[in-house]
Parts: structure tokens; C-alpha cells; sequence
């Protein structure tokens, strides 16, 4: 609960009623004073063992009694209008409790039997901006706009006039109404909203690709699907200003509210941080004076809201901003909800679901039954009218120990009176027995000192001073790892309470310490791979494998979690040389990184290479008098680089085969750096990149990394290797296991195949060398493969050393590639064909035969033919010339014929 909580809320007063009418009114506080007749204190001090000492001192300068006085109220209902509330007549009830109540407030009188200037807005939430809509985004489909149940915003909004007008409203625009200068349009792609803008003559509309042009709906009769644009129409300051009306008028309920309550909706999701916003606005568009009017937020759902702390958030602005109470109905929910509990303010410093303090169980309300509602909307009207308390021995001062500081044990707790002596002075302190302490989760509280009994004052009836204050000491001890800094908060907040969990009647004053900074780091070495993109410096003082920052204090390590260093800023400058190249941050109450610079280029780093780190802790909060800054300068850690080993071997491939050069390359497992004592590498070992170079360029093609050899020659490759785009290869081993050597290279190895051909002669003693030596010719032509389409022709004169001969090995064609070739022997006037055979196959009357070539094995095809003499009267001389093409110096080419070789 706030500072004057019941000041701001009762425009209570404290009225001093003296124990004995007659005394003079000569004490140094009197009825004029503007304070409450309470005198609160507290202090904290800073010990030598690093604990610190807080001190509260309590008295009244008369018998204190709060009585309120009414105060005219603003309300404004945030109600769930999600698709559950209506089940089990859920809806109903809740209108029925919901008229009560502000029935309750309508016909509310002052102390002089006037109608209250009460005054009623009304809220409603579910659905977000996209949970309106129907699955195919279809805004042809699903009206964009609309009441309660159409649109994005579907049952979110504000009650007009008794009718909810959207949170947002999106109105059809069509491309004849759009303004091409404007950028205020929308369009819904893949169910994300979309900024859409005119450029370069195009709409476009803004997409994770960057912008891409698309063409809008003309008017209402297109059908173009996924392109229609909307404008978004906010609710106003006007809409928000106006929503807040009169609860009473001529003296019965305002019927716009009555209509309110009767279109209340159930349909959608629940989506609450609408309904606290919207709340907050009607209070932004409505200020008042806090000392003429009070300000409440009744908040109902019966649902687990989405983005829980978003909600929690609102409600604090609610609680601070506009001072508002927050009365949170839970329907189906139990008194453990920490979200509920902390939108509402029993929490009243809360901003997510796990913060803040709980200062009162008077304002979350949860129930498992709609049928409680009405008396739950009762007791909140009631609450909200205010009470009276009495300051005696139920009393209590209830401190939160901060979260910085641990629990404190009960003999850490000493209580103590002390007797006011007059002039402001007092007497030692002296135990005080009667205290009942409790301390539970960092609260402690004190109770059985009766402020009224004992209040101070100068002179009493025998002209003595009198009364008492109530001293307590708390000794209390920072969490471990409490880094330190200035300004340290010792309680959250501190107050006097009429009773346990009562009315808070004033609030003491919040002391600081300054806490001498403590912090030192382990610093590492990280691992690369030659070539990597690296800009994580941030490895050399954060342990990638913990969760979280790690630090040390006096040799223990902690980690950063937003608390412990809630107070102090910590700093890494990560230098090389005298270049700095990293610098991290963590603030003040966070527990992430803030990369404030990242300057280095590993891709440049060829080897080992060493970084300074220094460390600065400032305190969050300056002071000129405060803390000390803690520097740890000079830290090395390393930056290891990984460098590869790779094995090259050479390859012998058929001529008319590829191969794929990088099947060359092996890259051993292992990397290598100077230093084997080194961390794991923090970056994935990288795919490397090669590109090949062949020492002889003519002899085949290189498609990437696909080599085709056209000839059958070898052919030896350098290797570059590459990671990324950065060329490493001299930095890295090469060793050829084929040629046992450590150069970058290796050998294509090409073999090829060759087709022999062999003639034979039947009737050899039938021929007459007179008529002409007996010569043959033959077509080799390919039909696939490298060569496919080429014709080659070998030719046999039957003779040796002018004599006949029955068979004769023809030359071999020689460096054939992988292919089937067809081998024809031409006719001839004297000799006709009798057989062919190929290889050891049978022999066969084809003149025509077909061989294939397809590797090592099959790398030499023999082929045989045999021929008989026809007829012995053909004269034929049967002899070859072969022509030759000579190109002489000047260029000149000339025809040379030369006999078929004897």
C-alpha cells in the first residue's frame, strides 16, 4: 500500500484526543500541525563486519485515531469478455453482480445524506489484435471491423454510450481512397500485420524480404485475397474522456451503464493488458485532484491471462501513476495466483509476476463459485468507502527487508521504549518485553506497543513530560554475492499498520547504505578455426558451459541473477594492444550482456593470438561520497587457431570417365594449434572450400570440382583451400600419401584402351603377287563415349618384305577412351570377306562387328577377319595412297600422297 494510502484514498484525518481536557496545548506539536500525530524514523547504518543496522523509531504526539471522511470515487470495471465466461450461466451471474454493485454506488450518500459524485467507465477484453481472426486470414471472410464480436480486437474495447467501441478499429481502405503519400496502411500477410507505403509508382507492402509490391483491392466487390489494405483507428483521448459518467442521474442508475452491462459479451480469448491500458487512459484523459477524489480499478477474469506481465505492469501504473486501488476478482481461481494477487494491490510495488512486496490481503478476492459474486462485489464497494482505526497495542510496524539482504533471524531482532525526557531529548533505551515479533519471507513485524496509551508530549497535567517511543533494530546481512554500490535500499517499505494486514496509517521514511563493491572473474582462453567469423570476445569471461555470468567474491562463485548486482554497473574493456576491441556491460539489475563493441576480424588471424581484459565495477548510483570503483586490470586470455591437416592422393581414371577432384581431399580430424592445452573450439568445424588448378591446362575440362580428361595424358593439380572466403591454404599441412610428399598437389592419372586388328588369307598359294599385293582397308567409327561420331581407318597390305603372308597384326589404335565402336572391312575387287571374330568369340559372317570399351578390363579389343581370293581374272593393282597435309614456314600447305607401307 502506498505512503497515505488512507489520506489519498478516505481523506482520513487523525484526530488527537488528549487524555486530560485541561492541559495547555504549549507541546511542540499541536491540532494545527498538518502531520497525523505520528513521528516516524528510521536509519541504517553501515558495520564494520559488513552487516548493517537499521533502526526504527515510532511515537504519537497524541491518542491517534484515523476516521475517514468520504471522498467522491472514480471506478472503472475491467471486465473478461473471453468465450469462457459464458459457460454455467457464468455471464449472467456476473451482470447480476456487476448492476449491484454500481446500483451500490449510485445510490451512495455523504455524511450529509447527499448523492455521491461517484462516477463509472467500463472496459472489456479477450482477444489481441489477431485473435479475432479466422484461420485463411481472409479479410474478405472476416470483417475487419465491427462490435463485439468481429474485427481483431473481438470483445476488446470500450463502453460508449452503454456500446463497445473497439480498442483498435481497422476500416476497409480501397485502392481509390488511399492517399499515395501516406504510410498510415496496413495489410494482413501470413497473418502478421504489414506496413504498407507508395514507391517507385507501386504499393508495397513490408514483408521479411524487404519491400514487395502487391496490388490493392479497387473496391468492395474485388476478391483479391491478402490484399486489403485497413487504417487503424485507435480509441481517443476523447473516447476515453467521455467513457468516464456519472454513476447516478436524477437520482437512479445511469442508463448507459445499465446498457453497458447488457451488451457485456463472452467471445475470444483473454488478453487482459488491453483492459488494465485502456483503465489507465480513461485515468490519463480524466486527471483529478487526489486530495477531492479517489480512484478504483475492480478487475474480473476467470481466465490465465496471455503476457502476464504486461498485465502486472499496467496495474502498477494504475497503483502509482494514478493512485489508483486495484481490486482483482478471480473466478476459478485460488488465493496462491501470484499473477492476480500481484496485478491487485496487496502488491502494491509489483511489475511482473514474481516482484514486489505484499503489503495487505485486502484486495484480491478469489472464488471457485459464481455464486459469491455478489457479496464480493459488495465487500469491495464497502471497502472502497473507507473505515476507522484506533493506534493501540494491535498495532503493528511491519518492515520488508529487501531482497538484497537476507532474512533476518529473531536475534537479530532487538525491540526496545525509551522515555521522552522533554526539549527532544530521551532516555537510554530499555527492553521491551511485550513485543510480539513475527518475521516471515524478509517481513518482520511488531506488535503490542500502544502508540495512543504512550503518546509524547512537552508537559503533561503536572507540567512533567511524558510518553514513550518504540525503538526496533534489525541487524540484517547482504545476500551472498551482494556485489555492492551506493545508495543500497535497506526495506522495500515500512509501515504502521492499525492491526495485522489492516489499514496502513503511515509509512517511515526509506534509509541507504553504501556497500563497499566486491567482484572478481575467472577469465578463458577460446578456440577457432582458421578462416571463422568470430566476434564472440565475450568467451574470454563468460563460461560458455554455466548458465548465466559467473563472478567471484573472496574466491566463491556466483552468478549475476539482476539482484546481487542490483546496485553496480560491471564493465569488460577487452583490448589488443592498445586497441580496443570488445566491450561488454552488464547494467545495474539486469543479467545479460549489453555488447556495447565488437571490433575484431578473425579472419584475418593466421596464428595464437593474445587479448588484454580489464574489469571496472562503478556503483549504479553516483555519489560524491560514496563507494570506491573496483578495477581488475590486465587479464590475458588466448585466442587459439585451429589450422587443418589434409591428406591429397592421386587417382587413376579410365580416358571417357570424370572424377570429382575433392574425393582427393581428406581433412583429418584433428586441427592443430601451438598450444595442445586449449578449450574446445566455440565454433563448429567449418566445411572447407577448394578450388583445383592443373599444371597442364589443354588436357581436359574442370567444371567446379568435376575433372573430364580429353586426352590420355596425366595431369597434375594444385589445391587452394579456402574457409569461407578467406584463402588459408598456407597455413595449412598438406602431405600426398600416394607420392609421400608434403606439397598442395596430386596427379590425375589417365589410361585408355586400344583396338587390335589381325588379317588372315585362305588359299594363300591362289594369289599372284603379279596382279598386286593384297591390301585391306577398315572403317573403326564410335557411336557413344568421348569420341561419338568420329571415323577412323586402318589399312594392311598382306606383304612382308615383297613377300605374301597369310596373317598380319595390324597396328594398335591406340589411347581409345571408354565408348563402343564399330569396326567395318571395306570390300574389295579380288578378295571377298569369309569371317570376323572378336576376341575369343566364336567366329562370325558379319562384316560389320562391335566392340566395347569400358574400363581397365576390357581395355584391348582384338578383332579378326579372314578373305579368300574371289576370282583370279580381276587385274587390280589394290595399292593406297595416303594423302598428307604439309604446312611449311611462310605458311604454305601442300598435298603429299605416300604409299600404305610395305
Amino acid at each position: 500500500m502506498k505512503t497515505g494510502k488512507l489520506k489519498k484514498i478516505l481523506a482520513s484525518v487523525l484526530t488527537i484526543t488528549m487524555a486530560f481536557t485541561l492541559i495547555a496545548f504549549n507541546s511542540h506539536i499541536n491540532a494545527e500541525d498538518k502531520d497525523n500525530g505520528l513521528k516516524l524514523d528510521k536509519t541504517a547504518k553501515l558495520n564494520a563486519d559488513g552487516t548493517a543496522t537499521i533502526t526504527l523509531e515510532a511515537y504519537a504526539t497524541g491518542k491517534v485515531t484515523t476516521t475517514s471522511i468520504k471522498k467522491p470515487t472514480d471506478y472503472v470495471l475491467v471486465i473478461d469478455q473471453s468465450g469462457s465466461i459464458a459457460k454455467n450461466n457464468q455471464l449472467q451471474t456476473l451482470k447480476n453482480a456487476v448492476t449491484k454493485f454500481v446500483t451500490l454506488v449510485a445510490n451512495d450518500k455523504d455524511d450529509k445524506g447527499n448523492k455521491m459524485d461517484h462516477r463509472v467507465s467500463m472496459t472489456g477484453f479477450a482477444c489481441d489484435e489477431n485473435g479475432g481472426l479466422t484461420n485463411d486470414r481472409d479479410f474478405n471472410t472476416y470483417p475487419l471491423s465491427g462490435g463485439n464480436n468481429n474485427g481483431h480486437y473481438r470483445n476488446t474495447g470500450l463502453y460508449i454510450n452503454g456500446i463497445l467501441k473497439n480498442y483498435v478499429k481497422h476500416s476497409e481502405i480501397y485502392l481509390s481512397q488511399m492517399d499515395k503519400q501516406s504510410q498510415d496502411y496496413y495489410i494482413l500477410d501470413n497473418g502478421r500485420e504489414r506496413e504498407v507505403k507508395f514507391s517507385n509508382n507501386n504499393w508495397q507492402y513490408y514483408t521479411w524480404r524487404g519491400w514487395e509490391n502487391f496490388s490493392p483491392k479497387i473496391n468492395s466487390s474485388s476478391n483479391d485475397r491478402y490484399r486489403q489494405v485497413y487504417k487503424k483507428e485507435p480509441l481517443t483521448s476523447e473516447d476515453y474522456k467521455v467513457s468516464l459518467i456519472p454513476a447516478n442521474i436524477s437520482g437512479n442508475l445511469n442508463p448507459s451503464i445499465s446498457t453497458a452491462i447488457k451488451n457485456l459479451g463472452s467471445n475470444g480469448g483473454t488478453y487482459a493488458y488491453y483492459g488494465m491500458n485502456m483503465a489507465n487512459n480513461v485515468f490519463k484523459s480524466n486527471p483529478i485532484n487526489s486530495d477531492e477524489r479517489n480512484r478504483v480499478v475492480v478487475f474480473f477474469t476467470d481466465g490465465n491471462s496471455e503476457n502476464k506481465n504486461d498485465v502486472v505492469a499496467e496495474g502498477n501504473v494504475s497503483k502509482t501513476s494514478y493512485g489508483s486501488d486495484v481490486y482483482v476478482i478471480g473466478l476459478n481461481n485460488t488465493s496462491t495466483d501470484s499473477f492476480l494477487n500481484r496485478l491487485s494491490s496487496n502488491y502494491e510495488s509489483a511489475t511482473t509476476t514474481s516482484n514486489g512486496y505484499k503489503v495487505s490481503d485486502k484486495y484480491y478476492y478469489p472464488t471457485s463459485s459464481s455464486a459469491d459474486l455478489d457479496k464480493i462485489f459488495e465487500a469491495i464497494y464497502e471497502q472502497s468507502q473507507g473505515s476507522s482505526t484506533t493506534l493501540d497495542s494491535n498495532a503493528v510496524i511491519s518492515d520488508y527487508i529487501t531482497h538484497t539482504f537476507k532474512n533476518p533471524t529473531y536475534e537479530q531482532v532487538k525491540v526496545y521504549t525509551s522515555n521522552y525526557l522533554g526539549d527532544n531529548r530521551w532516555s537510554n533505551k530499555a527492553k521491551f518485553d511485550n513485543a510480539n515479533i513475527s518475521i516471515s519471507d524478509n517481513r518482520v513485524n511488531v506488535q503490542g506497543f500502544d502508540y495512543s496509551s504512550n503518546y509524547v508530549m512537552d508537559k503533561d497535567i503536572s507540567g512533567k513530560p511524558t510518553g514513550k517511543k518504540l525503538i526496533i533494530e534489525i541487524t540484517v546481512t547482504p545476500i551472498d554475492g551482494f556485489i555492492g554500490g551506493n545508495g543500497v535500499l535497506t526495506n522495500d517499505e515500512a509501515i504502521i499498520m492499525d492491526k495485522i494486514n489492516g489499514n496502513k496509517v503511515d509509512t517511515f521514511p526509506q534509509p541507504t547504505v553504501d556497500i563497499p563493491l566486491q567482484y572478481d572473474f575467472d577469465n578463458y582462453d577460446a578456440t577457432i578455426y582458421i578462416g571463422d567469423d568470430w566476434k564472440e570476445l565475450v568467451e574470454f569471461v563468460d563460461d560458455s558451459t554455466k548458465s548465466g555470468i559467473q563472478y567471484k567474491i573472496n574466491g566463491k562463485e556466483y552468478t549475476i541473477d539482476g539482484i546481487n548486482n542490483e546496485y553496480a554497473d560491471i564493465e569488460y574493456v577487452i583490448k589488443d594492444g592498445d586497441v580496443i576491441v570488445g566491450n561488454y556491460k552488464v547494467n545495474g539489475g539486469e543479467k545479460t550482456w549489453r555488447d556495447i563493441k565488437t571490433e575484431i576480424d578473425s579472419t584475418k588471424l593466421t596464428d595464437c593470438h593474445n587479448y588484454t581484459i580489464n574489469l571496472k565495477v562503478t556503483p549504479r548510483i553516483q555519489k560524491k561520497d560514496g563507494v570506491a570503483d573496483l578495477e581488475v586490470n590486465k587479464k590475458y586470455s588466448t585466442l587459439h587457431i585451429l589450422k587443418p591437416s589434409i591428406n591429397l592422393t592421386d587417382e587413376t581414371i579410365f580416358l571417357g570417365d570424370n572424377t570429382d577432384l575433392t574425393n582427393r581431399v581428406s581433412v583429418n580430424d584433428k586441427w592443430n594449434c601451438n598450444h595442445p592445452e586449449r578449450p574446445e573450439p566455440s565454433t563448429k568445424t567449418p566445411t572447407l572450400n577448394y578450388t583445383f588448378d592443373p599444371e597442364q591446362k589443354d588436357q581436359g575440362t574442370l567444371n567446379g570440382s568435376v575433372y573430364t580428361p580429353n586426352i590420355k595424358k596425366d595431369t597434375d593439380f594444385s589445391l587452394s583451400v579456402y574457409n569461407g572466403k578467406t584463402n588459408i591454404t598456407q597455413y595449412t599441412k598438406f602431405h600426398n600419401d600416394t607420392q609421400n610428399i608434403d606439397e598442395n598437389t596430386f596427379k590425375i592419372k589417365v589410361v585408355a584402351g586400344r583396338i587390335v586388328l589381325s588379317k588372315k588369307l585362305m588359299n594363300i598359294n591362289d594369289i599372284d603377287l603379279s596382279d598386286g599385293d593384297p591390301i585391306f582397308a577398315f572403317e573403326i567409327k564410335a557411336t557413344d563415349g568421348l569420341y561419338n561420331g568420329q571415323t577412323f581407318y586402318r589399312y594392311v597390305r598382306m606383304t612382308t618384305d615383297g613377300s605374301l603372308v597369310e596373317k598380319k597384326v595390324m597396328p594398335a589404335i591406340e589411347d581409345l577412351p571408354k565408348g563402343t565402336y564399330e569396326i567395318t572391312e571395306l570390300s574389295t575387287l579380288r578378295y571377298s570377306f569369309v569371317n570376323s571374330q572378336v576376341n575369343t568369340s566364336s567366329s562370325t559372317t558379319n562384316r560389320t562387328v562391335q566392340v566395347t570399351i569400358n574400363g581397365v578390363e576390357s581395355a584391348e579389343q582384338k578383332v579378326s577377319y579372314t578373305n579368300k581370293v574371289k576370282s583370279k581374272d580381276y587385274d587390280s593393282d589394290n595399292d593406297v595412297l595416303i594423302n598428307k597435309f604439309v604446312k611449311d614456314k611462310d605458311g604454305k600447305v601442300t598435298i603429299v600422297q605416300e604409299k600404305l607401307s610395305k
